[in-house]
């Protein structure tokens, strides 16, 4: 929880930099690019990885049986009698979940979480199962795809990198090859890793800038989160077609 905590206000106050420059531009960036670059590696990229090796580390197996549920760990297992309670998490982080009260009025140790809680619920606390985080939380999973991180930082960022890698090209040599012909095959390597660099720095920040509204406003209701996401891959889009134009139009 801490480390999405951390992700977001990074990704928050970058967007927040990046867009003043934008907006209203000095005589200095407020965030020039290698700066941005070193931010988003340290304060995103690395939190990032580091949640989802624990996300693996914490993965468990769930076995329900008619008096008693049964949880595997990787190094151990627990019998818990099916006479306790269910309680949903206060926060959805890092995932939506649930906690267990048993009959002693003690909470179980572990708390169980999962992408989309629908069929824990629905086996756990049926009683529970038409609540509304239930259907936030099945919400935000059935849209998963349109937020998809190899998608969006995968895929999309290879269009305006080779666009930008190329116009670099024909500018020193005439042609794709014209660096590695004039000064070698490192600078022709080290021109392709910074404007690889440069869009995906545009990219999460028009990524985390789309992430804020979608999420205040499937908050208010789980039916908007449709919508929202389709905007939010729409502005994504939309802002780095912008910037290319911006790029090349100046």
């Amino acid at each position: 929880m801490l480390l999405q905590v951390v992700l977001a206000l990074s990704l928050l106050v970058l967007t927040t930099l990046w867009l003043a420059d934008l907006v209203a531009p000095g005589a200095q960036p407020r965030l020039p690019l290698p700066l941005q670059v070193r931010l988003l590696f340290f304060l995103a990229v690395l939190p990032a990885v580091a949640l989802g090796v624990l996300r693996l580390a914490a993965r468990a197996r769930l076995e329900l049986g008619g008096t008693v549920v049964r949880l595997h760990l990787r190094t151990t297992s627990y019998e818990i009698p099916r006479s306790f309670a269910v309680e949903p998490w206060i926060l959805p982080l890092p995932r939506p979940g649930l906690r267990l009260r048993l009959p002693s009025g003690r909470r179980f140790v572990y708390r169980l979480a999962a992408p989309d809680p629908t069929a824990l619920v629905a086996a756990l606390a049926p009683e529970r199962a038409g609540e509304r985080w239930v259907a936030s939380a099945r919400a935000r999973h059935a849209t998963r795809l349109l937020r998809h991180v190899g998608l969006k930082l995968g895929l999309v960022p290879l269009i305006p990198t080779f666009l930008l890698f190329r116009v670099q090209q024909i500018i020193a040599g005439g042609d794709l090859l014209g660096e590695y012909r004039f000064y070698g095959l490192w600078k022709y390597l080290d021109t392709l890793l910074g404007a690889w660099l440069f869009v995906m720095a545009q990219c999460l920040v028009w990524a985390a800038a789309g992430r804020v509204v979608v999420e205040l406003a499937a908050a208010l209701s789980p039916r908007l989160r449709w919508p929202m996401e389709v905007l939010g891959l729409l502005v994504f889009l939309a802002g780095i077609a912008f910037g290319l134009v911006r790029i090349f139009y100046g």
